[in-house]
């Protein structure tokens, strides 16, 4: 079952990362939508994984920084809302099971992948900032969980979780990094003071409107 942390910051770095992550999307999109955080859990990964929909977006990253590996896991629904948005389209309700399970990720999907990553990079540094630097590389794409194979079924993880309202379309945005990779910053996350970046920073928009 899902655990509260002990850690007061890692509410502020999501809540921070949030905001930052939800504009440069709709900016990237060109649309609007509301990105609302979840406060972060404690969970095995069995827990995650049965949690998923399958087929669902799994990115394999490599959390530089906090020297580990992670996941994003990207509704379908939103991801293909993303897609659609981004190639000029209108979004809307999809249906992306027998979509993504016929033919996997296309050639364009990857490329905006990798943007998003990006973007979930940038947005990370500037969480993460007053706890240690993150820079965040995408390792692969897979729309099978079972193909992420990088945490075991018991190993404990947070699970940072964005709620997603995009037009006709709901669902949600993860990221997953392990608890033991937290464990040696424990003294910073247990302060209450880490600031989420300021949206009227002239730096942080235009890095922003680049990614």
């Amino acid at each position: 079952a899902a655990q509260r942390h002990d850690f007061p910051a890692l509410d502020l770095i999501h809540e921070g990362f949030t905001s930052s992550f939800g504009i440069a999307v709709q900016a990237a999109a060109n649309d609007e939508a509301h990105f609302i955080p979840k406060p972060p859990d404690v969970l095995s990964f069995s827990e995650v994984y049965g949690s998923l929909s399958m087929p669902c977006c799994v990115v394999v990253l490599d959390i530089k920084g906090l020297d580990c590996p992670g996941l994003l896991l990207l509704d379908p629904s939103v991801f293909l809302t993303w897609v659609d948005r981004m190639m000029g389209g209108l979004g809307g309700a999809l249906d992306p099971g027998d979509l993504l399970n016929a033919r996997g990720f296309t050639p364009t999907e990857r490329h905006l992948i990798h943007n998003l990553v990006d973007i979930v990079s940038q947005c990370s540094a500037a969480a993460w900032e007053e706890i240690t630097p993150v820079d965040i590389q995408m390792l692969r794409a897979v729309v099978d969980p079972r193909h992420s194979a990088v945490f075991m079924p018991s190993d404990q993880v947070v699970d940072f979780r964005i709620d997603v309202e995009w037009g006709e379309v709901s669902g949600d945005v993860r990221l997953v990094l392990p608890m033991i990779a937290l464990r040696p910053y424990a003294q910073r996350l247990a302060r209450t003071a880490v600031s989420p970046p300021s949206a009227g920073d002239a730096d942080w928009r235009e890095s922003m409107t680049d990614a």
